[in-house]
């Protein structure tokens, strides 16, 4: 059906309506989820399971999270921190090393063998300690090699050592108790409580004590 210029609906828009439409987005419509995350001491917030890094200055504060489609982006007052590629999955660590100090960052740029060529240097039993820390070959015994190695920046590498040896004594490969024996002076082996001797599989830890004539038992 025409109009009485003569011209159909469709030149109409053409003409018209067509040159004023904007053009289709070329990305993926993205509609975000928001959250917020606390910005722990290893510099990084927990998104759904995966771990995404932030820098130094934030740690301890929450931020704001934009969750989108690829991305994951962190804000603070409503001004952008950092974006990250969005993981899929749960344990998946997205890191950005520019996020840590310069001295925190050397340590984190070294792998499994890095880690046991500097145990190695400490002393044997760090060395014997590692081995056992980077058997799982994964990024979450990287850092904890990492974490034992900083250990070096508040103790000698000769007490880092001793701690080592004690602490392999007792089949310990925990950080916590690791820290725990620098912090306490467990490592001096002047004192008594430093002890490198396991206790054989078939020994009784059980004190004389309770083995009193009261627990016998008399047969006729």
């Amino acid at each position: 059906m025409c109009s009485t210029t003569g011209r159909t609906p469709a030149d109409l828009f053409k003409k018209e309506e067509l040159p004023a439409m904007l053009s289709l987005p070329s990305e993926e419509f993205d509609m975000p989820a928001w959250t917020i995350a606390k910005v722990h001491k290893n510099h990084h917030i927990t998104v759904r399971g995966n771990f995404y890094s932030l820098p130094t200055e934030y740690i301890g504060e929450e931020v704001q999270v934009r969750v989108g489609l690829k991305t994951v982006r962190a804000y603070k007052d409503h001004k952008i921190i950092t974006t990250h590629i969005k993981e899929t999955g749960k344990g998946k660590w997205v890191t950005n090393q520019d996020h840590y100090p310069e001295h925190v960052a050397y340590y984190l740029a070294q792998g499994s063998d890095d880690c046991l060529d500097s145990a190695k240097e400490i002393g044997e039993a760090c060395f014997e300690l590692m081995q056992e820390i980077v058997k799982p070959k994964s990024k979450t015994a990287i850092r904890k090699a990492q974490a034992i190695l900083r250990l070096q920046d508040q103790y000698t590498p000769e007490r880092l050592e001793n701690a080592c040896l004690r602490s392999i004594s007792y089949d310990n490969y925990e950080f916590k108790s690791l820290a725990n024996i620098l912090r306490k002076g467990l490592d001096d082996k002047t004192t008594q409580s430093f002890s490198v001797r396991k206790a054989p599989d078939n020994s009784y830890l059980r004190p004389p004590t309770e083995y009193s004539s009261s627990m016998e038992v008399n047969y006729g």
